[in-house]
């Protein structure tokens, strides 16, 4: 699993700028899982976050970035029951 996502410049935001030019931070999470093996890698901009070994079906693990951002990952090994589509 792969996910990217930026944070927009305030201060350009602030100055009446838009689009590409209030573009700020930049990052990407990256979930390695072998279900196999209960292994699991959690990389955050390329460095790990987390390194798991678990039989467990589900990885759920969470931590705070610069600015006090909350970043959770919630993966399953299979779709949930109650859940009609995967996001």
């Amino acid at each position: 699993m792969f996910r990217r996502w930026g944070y927009t410049n305030q201060v350009a935001l602030q100055h009446g700028h838009t689009g590409n030019d209030c573009r700020g931070e930049e990052h990407d999470v990256t979930l390695v899982w072998s279900v196999a093996s209960g292994k699991c890698q959690l990389l955050m901009d390329g460095q790990e976050v987390q390194f798991i070994v678990s039989r467990g079906s589900i990885v759920d693990h969470s931590w705070t970035t610069k600015g006090n951002h909350v970043i959770q990952v919630l993966a399953h090994a299979s779709p949930p029951m109650s859940s009609g589509q995967i996001q």
